[in-house]
């Protein structure tokens, strides 16, 4: 998912009654809240490091890192987090940006279920590379 793509899918899930902010400070950082807080709720693989120079957000699985993404450049730029996760960045981005507490726990509680059912797939993966014996490529340096 292209950022631009983000900041449409956004727009959708928000509906008519509240748009996206025009300056792209203030998108940006809405955006590197959401990366924060999925990455607090969830394991994103493609975020999975053991490298140490990275900006570190927390502990993962074994030996890796969560490592902060980056951020993109412009609107084309890739979101460095896993597609599956996309559509609950905006979901985040959207319930950061309502106003009505129904809609913001609306948008909050269908991001969580995303995270949730992404999580699981995620555990599994993890335990089928373990059983292989193919875990420490796991969060190979990036």
């Amino acid at each position: 998912m292209t950022y631009d793509d983000l900041q449409n899918l956004t727009s959708v899930f928000l509906g008519g009654d509240y748009s996206l902010p025009k300056e792209d400070g203030k998108k940006l950082a809405a955006l590197s809240a959401a990366y924060t807080f999925a990455a607090t709720k969830c394991t994103a693989l493609k975020l999975l490091t053991t490298n140490k120079d990275n900006a570190i957000m927390r502990m993962g699985p074994g030996n890796s890192y969560i490592r902060m993404p980056n951020m993109p450049n412009d609107k084309t730029s890739t979101l460095d987090i896993d597609s599956e996760l996309g559509p609950a960045i905006a979901r985040i981005i959207a319930h950061y940006i309502a106003k009505d507490v129904k809609m913001k726990d609306y948008h909050e509680v269908k991001a969580l279920e995303i995270m949730r059912d992404y999580e699981c797939k995620v555990q599994e993966y993890i335990e089928e590379q373990q059983r292989r014996g193919s875990y420490e490529l796991i969060g190979e340096e990036s």
